[in-house]
């Protein structure tokens, strides 16, 4: 009798449990996307400095709603120097998939020391992964200043036709700069030889009126607030293009010269008519510290891009391309989807369609690479359709076809490389693989056509290779 009331006992107390549970509304879920990465100290590792217990914020508007974590074990990685923020976290945040979020490390007042915004787009794919680095000042809402890359760098002041462009260097390694300087005809003229036609603009923090003259530069001057140089109206006019290099000390030999490091700017011209839209096949010749569009080409109110100006990328061997668009609020955004940020970055080793209503001035400014470089050759699909590849210039430098080491590297019979005559009609001048060598593809008994035969700045040349493997075109530095 004990075993049954013992029975009824139990069955009453789920009843008083169950039943008011069940009555109640079904408990409300919070969905799960994770942004999530490392933070890392600043340059030099000072030992003051910490990454531990930082606030970690993602957001759309600092002025807005935001979600946070902690770094490292305290957080919910719960690993040192980490952090792991489920963005759906507050549902006053509005999260919509391809929209451009930022993520920061909250400044700390201690020691002014946070990590500036790094965008981040929600893919949809579950999680997105953006490492942080602290910095002097940095902190969510805060422009980073402009990261120069390496120590010696260029760039436009302002965009418009007539502005100036400014030369900096790091003026802890570089304390009593020399400059030297030389120019060219637009179409790819930078060579490491002195002889080539370098001169010393600037020595002693003086200028050299002589080098600045004997060069054509037209006029450039002393920042007087930092001792910089002023290029003055060198965007989208004066020097076709110019280059620069920066030493410690006078450079002591040829080799000195060559290893050290250059800036440049080239003139560009696009061709286009408000009835007959110019397609202009060009490539940017330079590394920089951003390669967004938007830093590339410029944007804005002193810009001469106009709504509906388009810029493309193409991504496989295939007639697939990535758009980015010029609008109304004169910023770059997706084509697709205007709502959103350019689906590509400019890469210096492929060209781009740039597709204009009219006739537009810019000037390309960066560091001249470094190193040798690897651009890889689209594939075709079989020996009937051939995959295309922009081939970018990579360094701005002249190449004479037959010199380039393209079919060493994999061109064969039956490819071909094109140029676009001009950017208001669709004729191209090719030439094409036979027996082992360039030929006019038009006519392989004649020579080359002079436009085919030098590839040049500010082009891009359209290689199209049949069969199934493609293949990397080494290039070695200039």
């Amino acid at each position: 009798m004990r075993n049954w009331l013992k029975y009824i006992l139990f069955v009453l107390l789920l009843i008083v449990w169950v039943v008011p549970a069940i009555a109640q509304e079904p408990p409300l879920f919070t969905s799960i996307y994770w942004v999530q990465g490392q933070v890392n100290l600043p340059d030099g590792n000072p030992d003051d400095i910490s990454v531990s217990d930082r606030t970690v914020v993602f957001y759309k508007t600092w002025t807005g709603e935001h979600v946070s974590d902690i770094v490292g074990t305290g957080g919910l990685s719960g690993r040192a120097g980490e952090y792991m923020i489920n963005i759906f976290s507050n549902g006053a945040l509005p999260i919509d998939p391809g929209q451009t979020y930022y993520v920061a490390v909250e400044n700390d007042p201690d020691d002014n020391y946070g990590a500036y915004p790094v965008e981040v787009t929600i893919t949809g794919n579950g999680y997105e992964t953006v490492d942080l680095t602290l910095a002097l000042g940095g902190g969510p809402g805060v422009e980073e200043p402009p990261v120069e890359l390496g120590t010696f760098w260029i760039d436009r002041v302002g965009d418009g036709v007539g502005d100036n462009i400014k030369i900096g260097w790091d003026p802890d390694i570089y304390k009593d700069p020399t400059i030297y300087a030389m120019i060219g005809n637009g179409t790819g003229q930078y060579s490491n030889l002195l002889s080539a036609g370098w001169m010393e603009i600037f020595r002693g923090g003086k200028l050299n009126p002589e080098g600045v003259s004997g060069l054509s530069l037209g006029t450039v001057d002393i920042d007087p607030t930092d001792g910089f140089l002023i290029l003055k109206g060198h965007v989208g006019q004066e020097a076709p293009e110019a280059y620069f290099k920066i030493f410690s000390t006078v450079p002591a030999d040829d080799a000195a010269f060559a290893n050290a490091p250059a800036i440049g700017k080239v003139n560009v011209t696009l061709q286009g008519e408000a009835a007959n839209p110019g397609k202009n096949l060009i490539s940017y010749p330079f590394i920089a510290a951003s390669m967004k569009i938007k830093d590339i080409l410029g944007d804005g109110n002193d810009a001469q891009w106009q709504e509906g100006d388009m810029v493309q990328y193409k991504f496989a061997p295939s007639p697939a391309y990535l758009s980015a668009v010029y609008t109304a609020d004169k910023l770059w955004k997706d084509a697709a989807n205007t709502a959103n940020e350019p689906a590509f970055d400019v890469d210096y080793r492929f060209g781009n369609w740039a597709i204009v209503k009219g006739q537009r001035e810019i000037t390309f400014v960066g560091n001249v690479l470094a190193d040798n470089s690897t651009v890889a050759v689209y594939n075709g699909a079989g020996l009937t359709t051939g995959g295309k590849t922009m081939l970018g210039m990579v360094y701005p430098v002249a190449l004479t076809l037959t010199d380039t080491s393209l079919i060493t590297d994999g061109a064969q019979d039956g490819d071909l490389i094109q140029y676009k005559a001009s950017a208001l009609n669709q004729v191209y001048i090719s030439a094409v693989v036979k027996e082992g060598a360039w030929k006019n593809a038009a006519n392989t008994a004649n020579p080359l056509d002079g436009n085919i035969s030098l590839l040049v700045l500010p082009n891009s040349y359209l290689f199209v290779k049949y069969g199934d493997t493609g293949f990397d075109w080494n290039r070695v530095k200039p």
